[in-house]
């Protein structure tokens, strides 16, 4: 692994930048339901023991 210094100034802009891209609808769709099944199961595990 390298370490490099670079100067901000110096860079060029990156014209086709996936950040700055619209997301695709069905990507998006599925992203969410991923996330709302993980956070569903999440909530098992963080839910405090009963008591005994």
């Amino acid at each position: 692994m390298e370490l490099r210094e670079v100067d901000p100034k110096t860079l060029l802009d990156n014209p086709e930048n996936p950040r700055k891209s619209a997301p695709n609808e069905a990507e998006e769709r599925q992203l969410a339901l991923n996330v709302k099944a993980v956070g569903s199961s999440t909530r098992l595990w963080s839910a405090k023991p009963r008591a005994a």
